[in-house]
């Protein structure tokens, strides 16, 4: 019997969900329909693939009464999809007590039945693990802890953080101390003694661990160890591990120019993210000698010039020399602006306390700039909004921007007027707003503009917001009145377009199992996963077919977090004319996954990311459709704006 469940453990891992001809079934889960009957007919054919394909559809229904189906499964060959199922669908007393009987049959899976508690149970529950692990420090017990706390669950005895807090020991299984590492720093960093974490750094753990115990320190401002310490993080043979100490370093008390100027080293790291990383975090920094600070300044100026540095460390820097000169603000930047790319010269306009200057700069900038630039200075224009709302100038040079052909910009506009300037410039804003819909309702690319416009008009007039509903569900604008389906009423024609729409991309999804990305840095290959998300896969797929990826930008990198890519306007504010929906799965998002980005449930587009490492609070809140198989030298060196060449699909 034990060799019997062995081999039901592996199989589980090893098999497929959706498969190629579970079209219905991923159709009724795409349109949001959850058709019982369709679902019924995967959890009574008896086959393993079926029933976990169901579970993933179920998960995302948000319908409780299947609870009681799931519950007549065998967990053993379904555990991961039936804890992820129940985790999803929400509270439920049922569920709890289902997953605590797990338990207590000894499964190997006790990280993933914990995770799926603290989503489902009450007070009770988390009280209950709690005595469980008292008694049997069984492994995954943080997770509960971080998801009971997400939801507003606690011990008001703090048990349970202390719990966490005695478990913080060397003899302790490494695995069991990033749970615990992981769930101190999302919710209890100020509970933990620093002391604590200095065995972490000073062994040579994995970096994901290492990195949640600098996590803790930078979020309490301190890092109280000797700079000895400091020296061997700075020097780390782990790229990631330097990444994080630059931004926790920062908070060492320096006490002599050698000790500065060691961590300022960082700033010609090889790796682009540590430069850029120690760069960003050098404001953070407290100087206590004058005199040290006059050669920190002198040292950066210098740096300006120095061609050994990216153009994003060199900006950065730039940025933070504007607070050492305050008074002289406007010389600095006309003496050193053209020393960097124009990027960092809109955000140090944004930055500075003379309004006035930066509207004019910016302005004049604005007039001769491509539709990419005049995105990035109109957004570091607005950060001045509240200072020049009552500015005539600015305010026709606001509502100018409604008769342009800039959606991106329209929109931002949208999000950037608050109540006092609609109010006061309503009849202007009405004009300007009925003519964007007028001439643009029936353009996809204005989409977001266009529906981003009642953020300003139920300010003024809800009512003039209704007759812009009315115009939208008289248009032939399928994908806009998706977009809006929450405040227009059912159209059946709407539903016709998401068919088409799932028909072409569930046609891709399984066509290629990989995909060389080719970039300027050099190339990784992708593994799709179209067994738990083959919309998104069959996405990627159409869009790369169609060379919607060739010459686009990494528009987002947050060092040893995530590099991001996929929308060609290069601003992170656009993508296809089509969203997609979420297909949340039980996998990981460990290092080198891949993720849909979004803007909440089933918002995706084109936007991906790849994981530069291990972050658990992305789990189950977005889709993951591949991992990066090979290439894993260039995942690490991607830096903000470098370019995707072109993607090759492989069969």
């Amino acid at each position: 019997m034990r060799v019997i469940a062995l081999f039901l453990i592996c199989f589980t891992f090893l098999s497929a969900q959706y498969r190629n001809n579970d079209d219905d079934l991923v159709k009724t889960t795409f349109l949001r329909e959850f058709d019982k009957s369709i679902i019924e007919n995967y959890f009574q054919s008896g086959e393993l693939d079926k029933v976990n394909a169901a579970l993933l559809s179920i998960a995302h229904s948000q319908d409780t009464s299947f609870i009681k189906n799931i519950l007549l499964l065998d967990f053993n060959q379904h555990p991961k999809q039936i804890t992820f199922a129940l985790s999803e669908l929400g509270p439920s007393k049922l569920s709890a007590n289902y997953l605590f009987e797990q338990i207590e049959t000894g499964t190997q899976f006790t990280a993933e039945i914990f995770d799926a508690i603290g989503k489902v149970g009450d007070k009770n529950d988390l009280l209950k693990c709690i005595s469980l692990y008292k008694e049997n420090k069984i492994f995954g017990f943080p997770f509960a802890i971080y998801n009971f706390h997400l939801r507003g669950i606690k011990d008001e005895s703090e048990e349970d953080v202390k719990l966490l807090l005695d478990n913080l020991k060397t003899e302790n299984d490494e695995s069991d101390l990033f749970q615990n590492l992981f769930t101190l720093y999302r919710v209890a960093s100020d509970k933990v003694n620093p002391e604590k974490l200095e065995f972490v750094l000073q062994k040579e753990f994995k970096s994901e661990t290492r990195l949640y115990a600098l996590g803790i320190l930078r979020k309490s401002s301190s890092f109280p160890y000797s700079f000895d310490l400091a020296q061997k993080l700075i020097n780390d043979s782990d790229w990631s591990i330097r990444c994080e100490a630059a931004r926790t370093l920062c908070y060492y008390d320096y006490q002599s120019p050698s000790e500065i100027f060691s961590y300022l080293n960082l700033l010609f790291d090889q790796n682009p993210n540590v430069s850029l990383t120690a760069a960003q975090s050098i404001q953070n920094i407290k100087f206590s000698d004058e005199n040290l600070l006059r050669s920190v300044n002198e040292f950066l100026t210098n740096l300006l010039i120095d061609p050994n540095l990216s153009e994003n460390t060199r900006g950065e820097i730039f940025l933070f020399l504007e607070t050492f000169h305050k008074e002289t603000e406007i010389e600095f930047y006309e003496k050193y602006s053209k020393m960097v790319s124009p990027i960092f010269n809109y955000r140090y306009l944004a930055n500075v306390s003379n309004y006035n200057f930066a509207f004019t700069e910016l302005r004049k900038l604005y007039s001769n700039a491509d539709d990419y630039n005049k995105f990035f200075i109109y957004s570091n224009l607005v950060n001045h909004f509240d200072s020049l709302k009552h500015n005539d100038k600015f305010i026709n040079f606001v509502l100018d921007q409604y008769s342009s052909d800039q959606p991106l910009i329209i929109t931002l506009n949208n999000y950037s007027i608050d109540s006092s300037f609609a109010i006061s410039n309503s009849e202007k804003l009405r004009e300007k707003i009925s003519g964007l819909v007028s001439t643009k309702l029936e353009d996809s690319s204005f989409n977001q503009a266009i529906s981003s416009s009642f953020n300003v008009t139920n300010n003024f007039d809800t009512l003039f917001t209704r007759e812009i509903i009315s115009a939208i569900s008289s248009s032939s604008n399928h994908e806009l009145k998706y977009d809006l389906r929450d405040e227009l009423t059912f159209i059946p024609e709407v539903r016709e377009e998401r068919i088409k729409l799932f028909d072409k991309l569930f046609s891709y999804a399984f066509e290629y199992s990989e995909a060389l990305i080719v970039t300027n840095k050099g190339n990784f290959t992708i593994k799709f996963l179209p067994e738990v998300a083959p919309i998104s896969v069959g996405n990627f797929i159409y869009l790369s077919k169609n060379n919607f990826y060739d010459n686009v930008i990494f528009h987002r990198v947050v060092p040893n977090f995530v590099i991001q890519i996929g929308d060609p306007t290069g601003t992170g504010w656009s993508g296809p004319s089509h969203t997609i929906v979420s297909e949340f799965s039980h996998i990981p998002f460990d290092t080198y996954y891949i993720g849909m980005a979004s803007s909440g449930k089933d918002t995706e587009g084109s936007q991906w990311f790849v994981m530069q490492n291990n972050y658990p609070h992305l789990n189950t809140h977005y889709t993951n459709f591949g991992k990066v198989i090979n290439g894993f030298e260039v995942i690490k060196n991607i830096d903000q704006y470098d370019v995707v060449k072109k993607i090759e699909l492989i069969k």
